[in-house]
């Protein structure tokens, strides 16, 4: 027993909160196109108690590439044992290359996870061209019309991006009839 008041050594605090758990600590993104978006990851968050937890999440470096699609996080207490959903995507703006950011969770009544690192690698977009890039076709008579004449061109589709391009359909903008697209 100690009788010298502040000078006695003090037990230690008894603390309630826990610390929040994370199922990534580091998320990689697969290579993405610039301008399109990654496909969708999860970030699992959950309690293990005791007690509940008021929990919001933000992409506090890199905001502009690494986005929060959707989260149920925000819509309400996060009990004991539960868990809520952080939804993210990686979508490029600009140049290839590597990028990085971090999600941060911010939580009250417990302890939140250190930041988790975001990771995305974007590859340069496709770049379609035709050759030739302006067909023509040259129709010249003197005289009487001739009969009806089909003409026939090959046009090339080449990709001169680095991007992986993928060709959907092929359709002609003609509202006269007179041409047509054959595979």
């Amino acid at each position: 027993m100690c009788r010298l008041v502040g000078i006695c050594p003090q037990p230690p605090a008894v603390t309630t909160e826990s610390t929040l758990q994370i199922s990534h600590v580091k998320l990689a993104f697969d290579s993405t196109q610039v301008g399109h978006a990654s496909k969708k990851t999860d970030v699992i968050i959950t309690n293990p108690g005791p007690g509940s937890s008021s929990v919001t999440a933000s992409v506090t470096k890199n905001d502009t590439e690494f986005k929060i699609v959707t989260t149920t996080c925000d819509s309400g207490p996060l009990h004991q044992a539960t868990q809520c959903v952080v939804t993210l995507s990686f979508e490029p703006q600009k140049d290839e290359g590597e990028r990085f950011g971090q999600l941060t969770l911010h939580a009250s009544g417990a302890t939140a996870p250190p930041p988790i690192s975001l990771q995305g690698q974007a590859t340069p977009p496709g770049v379609i061209t035709f050759s030739p890039a302006s067909p023509f076709f040259n129709l010249m008579w003197t005289g009487t019309k001739p009969a009806a004449t089909k003409l026939s061109m090959s046009i090339s589709i080449i990709n001169k991006g680095g991007g992986t391009v993928t060709v959907r359909k092929i359709s002609v903008d003609d509202t006269t009839a007179h041409f047509s697209v054959s595979a």
